[in-house]
């Protein structure tokens, strides 16, 4: 075998290492991208597995929430109207029964009232008929009626309107917020803002106690707020949250700009 016939062969014997490599090589970068291709495809069945768990929970919710509606409008106040019949009946011919029944009526009359207004806020169907701005004043002239908080609205409608769902679930969240100002937050006032500049769709504030909501979120005991701000996601907003202790809370909400 003479020199050039041992360069052949070493050159062809490096080349097929070469090749060998190079195969090795591609034969891993394709099982990478095959494994990276599963890994996104289980993450978007997860996603979207989540999101089906979500849309269906917030369905069974709205429906026990609709239910309870009709209960409270067809029920309750059915009872409450055959007890003032009842009452009247009793106290028109006897003076003395009618000045006794008179406040008691009127009682009667609010909670008649409050019954009202709570079902219609309860049915999902309020929100398509009143829409997301109508909803929410009617639902602070029904909180305003408890006497128990003083709640002022400015602003004008957005000329924005998101679609019903998720103007159903920013009544949800706006109704949690209302909650939890009446049980937790020690509030007497608390401030509506629609469209305020810089791009705020809604704002919510209270003169209540305040608290740290980082360390709270931070925490496990934060299902409330996560799940504001989990909702507010859903509906296409940001949710930003201030609060420090003994200066209150407030709640802007951000509409999130879809990416084209």
């Amino acid at each position: 075998m003479n020199e050039q016939q041992v360069i052949l062969g070493v050159v062809f014997t490096t080349l097929l290492l070469l090749l060998l490599v190079a195969g090795i090589f591609i034969a891993i970068y394709i099982a990478g991208r095959q494994k990276m291709k599963q890994q996104i495809e289980l993450t978007q069945m997860a996603l979207q597995f989540e999101q089906e768990m979500r849309k269906a929970e917030t369905e069974i919710g709205e429906h026990t929430m609709q239910q309870v509606g009709h209960e409270l409008h067809d029920n309750i106040g059915h009872l409450l109207t055959c007890i003032r019949v009842t009452m009247e009946n009793n106290a028109y011919d006897n003076e003395v029964a009618k000045a006794a029944y008179d406040p008691i009526e009127q009682y009667l009359t609010d909670a008649h009232e409050q019954v009202r207004l709570l079902s219609r806020s309860l049915n999902r169907d309020f929100i398509g008929a009143q829409g997301l701005y109508g909803a929410i004043n009617q639902e602070i002239e029904r909180l305003n009626k408890l006497g128990r908080l003083n709640i002022s609205v400015s602003g004008e409608r957005p000329p924005q309107k998101p679609d019903k769902n998720k103007q159903l679930l920013l009544f949800r969240i706006f109704q949690e917020i209302m909650t939890n100002a009446l049980k937790h937050s020690q509030a007497r006032n608390v401030r509506v803002q629609w469209g305020q500049p810089e791009g705020v769709y809604l704002r919510m504030e209270d003169d209540g106690r305040g608290f740290e909501h980082q360390t709270i979120l931070n925490s496990g005991k934060a299902s409330g707020l996560r799940n504001i701000i989990k909702r507010a996601e859903l509906a296409g907003f940001t949710c930003t949250i201030y609060s420090t202790p003994g200066a209150g809370c407030s709640y802007e909400f951000r509409q999130i700009q879809e990416q084209t």
